[in-house]
């Protein structure tokens, strides 16, 4: 893909990387078709039973084929622009960064799906004053909704890339690496640099139950299917029977 900064260009060679299920958001694949028309990137997409597997597997595969200088990694739910990777590989090429992620919130309690410098894993991420001052902020771990990372990086990471750990117990409800987040450290352990885009964001595709609603201006409210089938009913809906 062609890059423009300021009076110079670049060419970037991108490859993107997908882990998909075997049933799909059609908004994501609109939102791969469009990207894949505009941009003429590439994209290896991975099925199987394991997140941290096919994500692997596909890392392996894209750098044994060559003719990459950088990986963007794609999440089914994810929906973006083209101009969306323009700017992710812009900044990168500017700015010196091994990985670059832009803004995206969590299903369900709408934090930023990033950790700052110093952060304990259990603390919410609190955006402090200033950070949007910067085009880019270092973060210690992102997510992999629309992230580009570059392939020589990835390549000088240690192995495995994917290795998630259990809390003291031995299960998942204390605090514990997940494979995703094992990823961040070994990038960092690498030395390499991770960032935030601050003035770029994607969406994050996120399933509502709609209920009619005699209170509610426009005549409906929402509730989350997860706290609904574990016993929260929506308090307005008109006519919910438990």
């Amino acid at each position: 893909m062609d890059i423009e900064i300021g009076n110079a260009a670049a060419n970037f060679k991108v490859k993107a990387l997908m882990s998909m299920p075997r049933l799909a958001w059609t908004d994501n694949m609109m939102t791969m078709n469009n990207v894949i028309h505009h941009l003429g990137i590439p994209v290896r997409t991975v099925t199987g039973a394991f997140w941290s597997q096919c994500m692997a597997c596909g890392i392996e595969d894209t750098l044994a084929e060559g003719d990459v200088d950088a990986i963007l990694f794609v999440d089914y739910d994810s929906v973006f622009l083209p101009g969306t990777v323009s700017a992710l590989a812009a900044l990168m090429a500017h700015g010196g960064w091994d990985a670059i992620a832009p803004l995206q919130v969590k299903r369900g309690d709408g934090t930023f799906m990033l950790s700052l410098p110093g952060a304990t894993p259990e603390e919410k991420c609190a955006i402090p004053p200033g950070f949007f001052d910067a085009p880019v902020q270092p973060v210690e771990t992102a997510h992999f909704g629309c992230t580009l990372i570059r392939a020589s990086t990835i390549a000088s990471m240690a192995k495995p890339w994917f290795l998630e750990a259990v809390d003291e117990d031995g299960g998942y409800r204390k605090p514990h690496v997940d494979a995703d987040m094992a990823f961040w450290h070994a990038l960092k352990a690498a030395g390499g640099r991770l960032g935030v885009a601050t003035g770029v964001s994607i969406g994050h595709l996120e399933v509502k139950v709609a209920w009619p609603s005699l209170k509610t201006p426009g005549g409906r409210i929402y509730s989350d299917p997860t706290a609904f089938w574990a016993g929260d009913k929506p308090a307005d809906a008109h006519g919910v029977v438990s």
